[in-house]
Parts: C-alpha cells; sequence; structure tokens
C-alpha cells in the first residue's frame, strides 16, 4: 500500500527468526554451517512454480556474527518497501534487541536484485507482466524466507517474526503458508487487504477529513483534478506521501496550504512539495522497471481490498488513487485472465499454536484499527494492542516507548517479566473507544 516508503532507507519491518535452504536442499545434513559469517548468498529460482526455472542468487546479511546455536532475526521487507539495503544490519541489531544474544539477518529480497527484474522483461526490454507476477507474487517472498530458514538453521527451525505495515502482512502471510515454523510474532501496522475487503473497509479518509475542515477545499481540489487529468496521480502522490512527513498535529493546515498550492497552479509551492515528499524519486521509480517488484505487491494489496469500487465516485482517495496507479498492469492482466488473483488461507491462522501479537494505531491513515482487531482474532493466541497512534506511530518512537515494547517481546516474549514491564509501561499511550 505504498505505507512506509520513504526514500531511500525506512526501518519498517523486521522478522525473528531461527532456523533455512531451497526445499529439498539440504545443507550439512539438513543445518547449514555459518559460524561466524556476517554475510552469504542463496540462490532461489525466478519462478518458484516452474521446476526448470533458472535460479538466482539472493544475499543475506547479520548484524553481528552468526551464531548457529542462538535464535536469528530476519529483517524482512516486502516488495513495496525500501529500507533494507546493505550495511544496516548492525544498526538494527543495536535497535531491535540491544545487547541480547540474538542473531539478527536481513535477507535481501528479489525486489532488489536486477537480475530477478530481468527476468520479467520480454527481449525488447518492457515487462512481461504474467511472467512479473510469477517472479514477484507474495508465496516467492515467502518461500525465499522460508529457503533462509532452513540455511541457516535447518529444515525444522523455529521462527519468531516482527513486523510493520506491508512487511508486517509478509509475516502474516508467512505464518499462513509455513506456520508451524513460527515461534512467536509480533507485526505493527500491518494491512490486510483481504480483511478490508471482506469488512467492506477503508482507511482512506482524506476525502471526508478535508470536507469537514474546509467544504472549500473539495470544491477547489476536485476543480483542479478535472482541469489537470494528466497530473490526478501526481496531485495523489502528493497528498498520499504527505502523511508519512507531516506530523499529525499539522495535518490539516499543510493538506490546506497544498490544496491552495494545487489549485491556484502555484508551482514553486507545487515543486517544493514534490521535493519535500519525494515525489520525484516516486515518479522516476514508476517510470522505470525497477518499479516491477512494487507494482505486483501493490497489486496484491489493491485487488483484494476492492479498492477499485470506492474509485467509481466523485470521491478523491489519494492512497487507493496511488494504489491503482501502481497496480494498474496486474489490474488490467488479471481483466484479461492472464494472471490469478491473489489468496490468502485464513483457516491455516486458526492452526497456529504460537501467540501473535497485532499492534494497531487508531489515527493509522493506511490501515483500519478495526481490520486490526479481526486479525488477532484468527489466531488462537492472537493479542491485539490499540495505541493512540499513527501509521509511522510517530510518538511512540519519540519517546522510546515502541522500542522498549518491541525489543521486549523479540528478546523475551510474551510470558517474561521484561514483556509485561514494557506492556505496563506503554499503558498511557493504549487507546480506548
Amino acid at each position: 500500500m505504498i505505507t512506509s516508503w520513504i526514500v531511500p532507507v525506512a526501518l519498517a519491518s523486521v522478522a525473528l527468526v531461527q532456523g533455512s535452504v531451497h526445499p529439498g536442499e539440504p545443507a550439512n545434513g539438513g543445518k547449514g554451517d555459518h559460524a561466524g559469517e556476517v554475510r552469504g548468498t542463496i540462490r532461489v529460482p525466478f519462478d518458484r512454480a516452474d521446476p526448470a526455472s533458472p535460479t538466482g542468487a539472493l544475499s543475506w546479511e547479520s548484524g553481528r556474527p552468526f551464531d548457529p546455536a542462538i535464535q536469528t532475526v530476519f529483517v524482512v521487507a516486502d516488495g513495496q518497501q525500501f529500507f533494507l539495503q546493505p550495511g544496516v544490519l548492525p544498526a538494527m541489531q543495536k535497535s531491535l534487541v540491544g545487547e541480547a544474544r540474538l542473531n539478527v539477518v536481513g535477507l535481501m529480497g528479489r525486489g532488489g536484485s536486477p537480475a530477478f527484474v530481468q527476468a520479467c522483461l520480454d527481449a525488447d526490454g518492457t515487462p512481461n507482466w504474467p511472467r512479473a507476477d510469477r517472479v514477484f507474487r507474495a508465496e516467492s517472498w515467502l518461500d525465499d524466507l522460508d529457503s533462509l530458514r532452513i540455511e541457516l538453521c535447518g529444515a525444522s527451525g523455529k521462527v519468531i517474526l516482527y513486523g510493520s505495515s506491508g512487511g508486517a502482512y509478509l509475516i502474516h502471510q508467512y505464518i499462513a503458508r509455513h506456520g508451524a515454523h513460527v515461534e512467536r510474532a509480533f507485526t505493527s501496522a500491518a494491512v490486510h487487504p483481504f480483511l478490508v475487503g471482506k469488512l467492506g473497509l477503508n482507511s482512506d479518509h482524506f476525502w471526508e477529513e478535508v470536507g469537514g475542515q474546509d467544504p472549500a477545499l473539495q470544491t477547489r481540489l476536485s476543480a483542479a483534478l478535472a482541469a489537470h487529468p494528466d497530473r490526478r496521480l501526481e496531485i495523489a502522490l502528493l497528498l498520499q506521501r504527505q502523511n508519512f512527513f507531516v506530523p499529525p498535529e499539522r495535518l490539516a493546515a499543510a493538506r490546506a496550504d497544498l490544496i491552495d498550492a494545487i489549485s491556484s497552479q502555484d508551482e514553486k509551492r507545487f515543486e517544493s512539495a514534490r521535493h519535500d515528499y519525494q515525489v520525484d524519486a516516486m515518479q522516476s521509480l514508476l517510470a522505470s522497471n525497477d518499479s516491477i517488484p512494487a507494482r505486483v505487491r501493490e497489486f496484491e494489496f489493491a485487488w483484494p481490498a476492492r479498492e477499485s469500487e470506492r474509485l467509481k465516485g466523485s470521491a478523491f482517495h489519494p492512497d487507493l488513487e496511488v494504489h491503482a496507479g501502481f497496480a494498474a498492469p496486474l489490474l488490467a492482466a488479471l481483466d484479461h485472465g492472464a494472471i490469478e488473483p491473489p489468496r490468502f488461507d485464513f483457516a491455516a491462522l486458526h492452526r497456529v499454536d504460537a501467540p501473535v501479537l497485532v499492534v494497531s494505531g487508531s489515527r493509522d491513515h493506511a490501515v483500519d484499527y478495526r481490520s486490526s482487531i479481526a486479525l488477532a482474532s484468527c489466531y488462537p493466541h492472537g493479542e491485539l494492542l490499540i495505541l493512540d497512534a499513527d501509521h509511522m506511530f510517530s510518538s511512540l518512537k519519540t519517546d522510546g516507548s515502541l522500542e522498549a515494547l518491541t525489543r521486549a517481546f523479540l528478546v523475551g516474549g510474551p510470558d517474561s517479566d521484561v514483556w509485561r514491564s514494557a506492556r505496563a509501561a506503554i499503558e498511557p499511550h493504549v487507546w480506548r473507544e
């Protein structure tokens, strides 16, 4: 959902894992021997559904010399997140687990590998969208993670998962597919488009909010969109990305100022906002083949959430417009029967014995907290924590309470004294309806 894109690097999701190789390729008797290593590679098929598919290399790094005798943190990004880059793991090790004896490992996903992008192109260099769907669909990312789990810790290794936003959704998808290997899971701001679609929810309240603020803002924005249909996606990107750069208490004023710049065709202010909100970088990405992984992931968000239905009226929804813009080639391929729709196995969640924590923000512009309530209820040992926060959990990051809560869960688990202490400390941030 392009929920946490801050270019080039933004820590958005991690997954704690103990345990991985290519299915059917156990190394060293089924348990990898990587003691003391801080980086390595695994080879995985470009198209996991094709037994004859060529393979490509994916690299992994550890925040400390790898110790196979202790639990391991996998830092996980999905196809529309870019925070995971070579060299960031030592800092993540410190922020996530401090001095605790845990490995922190990141798999540099197939979305960041030129070879995987190249595998999706026809001879003329244009994307082959059915092939791109097979290469970058969620199941491929999930099985890549599981291959690394086996490579590092063996086929029976258990995992502890942590992730945020789109990465958190990938973790719930992993649990549905590989739940037997999950020890526990901490997810925050977990988008879940299937629940959004099933419940008829819409986290994009922009149109109602600006109308409540000043109905004239709706009128002026509608007129600008009608006068400049060629800039519709650009305007949507500006208003959508503004949420990530402006604190909630200043958002209403910032929206009004930006709408004024758009409607008055004030190019100086318009260009300033483009720069401040990294819209130029996003549009450059959109115009390149490097956007293929993100487009596939956006399709996996937009279609299950039934967002196209909400875009048929006169209201303007920047989040949904951006999702639809990125997902357009895949939505068209689906309409023509060239690809299969995304799927999610809810029944599998009911069979998971692991404790699963779902942390949600009551003021999250990208995730309706009601979907988080439904998500937590899918697990036999699910727990829900709704905080008075936005999608970025800005206030909780400022005072350090979110980091303390996360570290307590990752290091100690939900039955530990350190977790109970951190849970009590965050009580002032808990939201109650």
